[in-house]
Order: C-alpha cells, then sequence, then structure tokens
C-alpha cells in the first residue's frame, strides 16, 4: 500500500479496494431497434438493465411511477425490481444485462429497487457506440472505460454510499465468496462456518447484524440468483438446472424455487425470458 500527501489511511485502502475488486460482469449486449410488439409486463431480472436509447422512445412501468425512454440519457433498471417494458412506435436501443460486483457474490446496486437515470449528450452515446462496435479491441477497452463513468455518474447522483460497502465486503469477503464459488443445494451453514474457522453464532451474529442476513438466507439467496440466471440466459432444461445445483430432483428445485419467487421455474422463464 503506498500512501501519498493528505492521503488517509482509509481513503488509500478504499481506492486499492475499488481498483482491485470492482467489476463490471457483462451478461447479454444487443444493438436492435423495436416496435408495438416490444410489451413485456411485469418483468424481474436478476441482473441490471442498462439501456441507450439511440432514437425514437419506449416506457418503462411500475407501481404509480411511468418512466419514458428518450435519447439523450443512459438508465440502469437494478436487478430484482419489477417493471414493465412498452414501446407505441419504434424505439432504437444499445443495452446490455450486467452485474456490477464490489466483489463475487456482492452487487455494488445490490439494494437499489428504483430505476436510476442520468443525462448524457446524444452525440457521446452514438459515439461510443459506435467506436465499440468497430470490434477493435482498443475501442472495447475505451467502451468500458465509459461504462465506469457512467457507474461513477450513478453513484454521484445517487448518493450510493460506497464507504459503508466497502467496510462489509473486506470483511465478509471470504465468506461471500466462498458462498458463491460452492453454490449449490448441497452447501450447509456448518460447511461455511467450517471454512471461516469461526463459531457458527458468533459468524451468523456478525452478518445478521451488518446484512440483516442470516449464513441460509445468503446461500438461499445464491442458488436463486444462479438458477435465475440459468433460467433466462441458457437453453437448460429445468431438469439439467436442478442437476447442474445439485437439487435431489426437479420436484424439488421447483418447489425451492417457487418459496422463493413465487412462481415455479418454468413460469419464471416464460414471463421474464426477453433478451432485449
Amino acid at each position: 500500500m503506498t500512501r501519498f500527501d493528505n492521503q488517509t489511511i482509509s481513503q488509500v485502502e478504499h481506492f486499492d479496494f475499488l481498483v482491485n475488486k470492482l467489476l463490471i460482469e457483462n451478461l447479454v449486449h444487443g444493438h436492435c431497434t423495436v416496435g408495438k410488439d416490444w410489451m413485456h409486463k411485469d418483468i424481474t431480472s436478476p441482473f441490471h438493465r442498462l439501456y441507450f436509447i439511440l432514437d425514437g422512445e419506449g416506457r418503462i412501468s411500475g407501481g404509480d411511477l411511468s418512466i419514458p425512454l428518450v435519447p439523450g440519457r443512459i438508465y440502469l433498471i437494478p436487478a430484482n425490481s419489477t417493471w414493465t417494458y412498452s414501446c407505441d412506435s419504434m424505439m432504437e436501443q444499445f443495452f446490455i444485462h450486467l452485474k456490477i460486483l464490489m466483489m463475487k457474490g456482492m452487487d455494488l446496486f445490490g439494494t437499489k429497487q428504483d430505476c436510476m437515470v442520468i443525462d448524457c449528450p446524444q452525440k457521446v452515446i452514438a459515439d461510443k457506440i459506435s467506436v465499440l462496435e468497430t470490434g477493435t479491441l482498443d475501442g472495447i477497452v475505451w467502451f468500458k472505460s465509459f461504462l465506469f463513468e457512467i457507474i461513477a455518474d450513478f453513484i454521484r447522483r445517487y448518493k450510493i454510499d460506497l464507504t459503508a460497502q466497502i467496510e462489509r465486503a473486506g470483511k465478509y469477503e471470504e465468506l461471500f465468496e466462498f458462498i458463491y464459488s460452492n453454490c449449490s443445494a448441497e452447501l450447509q451453514v456448518t460447511d461455511v462456518v467450517q471454512f471461516m474457522h469461526q463459531s457458527q453464532s458468533s459468524v451468523f451474529r456478525g452478518l445478521k447484524t451488518d446484512t440483516g442476513y442470516s449464513i441460509k438466507n445468503c446461500i438461499d439467496n445464491s442458488i436463486i440468483s444462479k438458477a435465475r440466471e440459468l433460467l433466462l440466459l441458457t437453453d437448460l432444461t429445468v431438469k439439467e438446472i436442478a442437476f447442474m445445483l445439485k437439487f435431489k430432483d426437479q420436484y424439488y428445485f421447483s418447489r425451492f424455487f417457487a418459496r422463493h419467487t413465487g412462481k415455479p421455474p418454468s413460469e419464471y422463464r416464460k414471463i421474464n425470458s426477453f433478451k432485449l
């Protein structure tokens, strides 16, 4: 750790953490034009949806909110929030489905539910996407730097408390990464406690106090998150996903999934599987 003049130790630690740990994980991206058939009701995605509108107009709505999707703005629709998507005429868009990770298993915007919006000159958006679509390696790196600029703008605009997240991530990094790496129905609370080399009560109390979740909650949430991604981003059958996640059989997986999401896997896939 190198410390420069006027920097506190915590500032240096935060710099090191964010530079070394903050990760953008791209799941799906594309460039398309949609019409009136772009109508998807009550969509709940396990990943963030980032939209750049290049022409025309669409709309997302949820609860009492109705938000127009228009050129000159960038929209981040947080994971696990529920929205209805529509277009009355035509809309050209570039979209990215992504995770923004403080570390494996902890998303930077994991607690957000409201759609976030920032302004950006339309020419800047068009130029960045145009360079990306040339397919050159330097163009891809340049666009990635643009994504980090966008994330920084969202953090500033919506006053995201990074300090608390960094402190929590540093405290539970090994725990979250162990759960993420061993995510399956066979993973038990005792496995996590044994890995952490602490008593079950001390791990449970600390995690519950700092995050509001028990170890069992974290394991179950990790399994559900992985299951949702597999349902929406792959063509694997429900039976194959159950096998991958080490459930006894498809019935146990479906019952577990429905208990945590309110819908069986096949229905969740049918409702939420649109990729634009």
